[in-house]
């Protein structure tokens, strides 16, 4: 069957299957982030400037989108940034539940089989992908933030 379908097919049909593997590695971190970025929000909106900003007569679109949003998101990038290295923990349950072969798979068969070199290796990719992440969270800094350089 799978041999007969075009590449958009099988495309389709990739993001179908990945559709609950990739709910249940996000589930357990969803309602943590959503907690953080409601109360990161709304001591946002408590600050001297977003009065400001309502005392100037700005419209609340550009209030959100220029001094809430871009102030709370800063929160919500650094919780993120730290919780890409914990994907590799929840791939290798998610990957064992649905018997799908992947990294973390791999890694778990390397720690029952002794394999010292890959699960060192497994390690490291996982601090790599925590690095990975603190770097592309300081490029966002500096895009959420203009008083944030590079330096």
């Amino acid at each position: 069957y799978y041999s007969m379908l075009t590449s958009k097919q099988r495309l389709i049909d990739i993001a179908l299957h990945l559709f609950l593997p990739l709910i249940a590695i996000k589930y357990g971190t969803l309602a943590v982030q959503a907690r953080l970025g409601r109360t990161a929000f709304l001591e946002v909106m408590r600050q001297e400037y977003v009065r400001t900003a309502r005392a100037k007569g700005l419209t609340t679109w550009r209030i959100l989108t220029h001094h809430i949003g871009r102030n709370g998101a800063i929160t919500i990038v650094t919780s993120l940034a730290g919780s890409l290295g914990v994907v590799l923990g929840g791939s290798l349950i998610v990957e064992t539940i649905f018997e799908i072969n992947g990294f973390g798979r791999f890694f778990y068969e390397a720690i029952l089989n002794r394999d010292y070199n890959v699960v060192l290796f497994s390690a490291f990719a996982g601090s790599l992908l925590t690095l990975i992440g603190y770097l592309i969270a300081d490029i966002a800094y500096t895009l959420l933030d203009p008083r944030v350089s590079l330096e």
